[in-house]
């Protein structure tokens, strides 16, 4: 059976390897955190749930994917953003990105959330739908 919920305390480190590893297909988190220190932060902020939040797939103790959700400080209202998603390679294509979606987008809402964004960097026309049939 897989879960979709808040990670714990020790699966941070997972949780920010995967991260990091799934945003720029570096080596690992040392590399990133050195390039793009606020960035870095940020992402870990959100992470921990100090500045957002972070919604994990896991079967057992193994980690599936992530959602993470970063809270925009910068704006008068709360409005969080799609900061990364991502799913292991060998479970994709069975719902999982879908379902962790939904899932941050309903906590959002419980948050007090007024809006998500989401930014693409790159033309990939299938992310696009994907964000797309969710309204973004």
């Amino acid at each position: 059976m897989i879960l979709f919920r808040r990670p714990s305390t020790i699966e941070l480190p997972a949780v920010l390897d995967m991260v990091f590893r799934g945003v720029d297909r570096s080596p690992g988190r040392a590399i990133y955190a050195e390039a793009f220190p606020a960035e870095y932060r940020r992402q870990c902020d959100a992470v921990a749930g100090h500045e957002g939040f972070c919604i994990v797939a896991s079967k057992g103790p193994k980690l599936l994917g992530y959602a993470l959700f970063v809270r925009q400080a910068w704006t008068s209202t709360t409005n969080y953003e799609l900061s990364s998603i991502y799913v292991i390679s060998s479970v994709r294509n069975q719902g999982l990105g879908t379902e962790l979606l939904r899932k941050g987008l309903s906590e959002c809402l419980t948050l007090g959330g007024d809006s998500c964004s989401v930014s693409l960097g790159v033309k990939r026309p299938w992310l696009r739908q994907f964000y797309e049939a969710f309204g973004f």
